[in-house]
């Protein structure tokens, strides 16, 4: 199961956060002016991590971005989530 949550950033819109349930995988989405924007963070052993910030303008290369993300086949909870909340942001229904 994957742990999420909702938080108000300084701009009083609704970010929303996934996680993997080992915190391993964590994504934020932030809605701006401009679109969507997506961090990914992904902890490595000790204390790495890998850091990706995407903005997403429109629905399809959201959709494509998530289809090419390897989440999909290591926590597929979360990857739904990411996909329904996307896709919620875009207009295209949960």
């Amino acid at each position: 199961m994957d742990r999420s949550s909702r938080v108000r950033d300084s701009s009083s819109s609704v970010c929303r956060t996934l996680n993997s349930d080992d915190g391993a995988i964590e994504y934020r989405l932030t809605p701006t002016s401009s679109g969507l924007l997506v961090e990914r963070v992904q902890r490595r052993m000790g204390s790495r991590r890998i850091v990706l910030s995407t903005l997403f303008a429109d629905g399809d290369s959201f959709e494509r971005w998530c289809d090419a993300d390897s989440i999909r086949f290591e926590c597929p909870l979360v990857y739904t989530s990411l996909k329904r909340d996307g896709r919620v942001f875009f207009g295209g229904g949960a």
